[in-house]
């Protein structure tokens, strides 16, 4: 399958893109910059995510799309976060491949609940509200599109092995504190729903 991977020079980002490659698929990654993202087996789109122009040149003639984008910091807002995902799936609605794959976090209103008590009651409201906003906001756009969307809600990411010890579902209870998860696990996830949809305009929780 011919993919294109949106935030492949993050820690998730590098993770899509190395299974990817390894379970057969024709690799594209869309960057600012080539350095941290070039691979002798992948092809890199340079651009960045508020020209609408350069995203719709990512998107032609690719069967799907992952986004691993995410705000530099959680703390601040982060306009270019917004428009990017416009341009993503405005792009996939004009030309591009109707499947589409969106990273967000189990911290947004509507998930608010499966995060834990303290991501509940403090982390996602407070600490984190730049970044559960910007994902709230960007769920919006990609929610009231036709395209074949799903959207993958993790909570903390970590660096951990991947384990493939994950529930993935539309309404997961929490079976700890403050739950995480490891990038790679997500990644895995996240590729295991673009070869086998079963979650397609839905949106779903992956955690342990």
């Amino acid at each position: 399958m011919r993919i294109t991977i949106f935030g492949a020079s993050g820690a998730t980002g590098r993770e899509l893109v190395s299974q990817a490659r390894a379970a057969g698929h024709d690799v594209s990654v869309f960057a600012r910059s080539v350095a941290g993202v070039a691979r002798q087996d992948i092809r890199v789109c340079q651009g960045d995510i508020v020209d609408a122009a350069a995203v719709r040149a990512a998107l032609e003639n690719q069967d799907a799309v992952l986004s691993a984008l995410g705000a530099p910091s959680p703390f601040q807002p982060y306009p270019a976060f917004l428009d990017g995902i416009r341009n993503i799936v405005t792009g996939l609605e004009a030309a591009g491949p109707r499947r589409f794959l969106y990273l967000s976090f189990v911290g947004v209103p509507e998930s608010r609940h499966q995060f834990g008590f303290v991501g509940q009651h403090l982390i996602a409201p407070w600490v984190l509200r730049q970044a559960t906003e910007g994902h709230r906001l960007n769920e919006e756009i990609i929610r009231a599109s036709p395209i074949d969307w799903t959207i993958v809600r993790a909570p903390k990411l970590t660096d951990g092995p991947r384990t493939s010890a994950y529930r993935m579902g539309e309404d997961l209870k929490s079976r700890g504190f403050v739950p995480t998860i490891a990038r790679a696990d997500v990644a895995e996830a996240m590729l295991q729903e673009l070869g086998q949809p079963r979650y397609v305009r839905c949106c779903v929780t992956v955690m342990h």
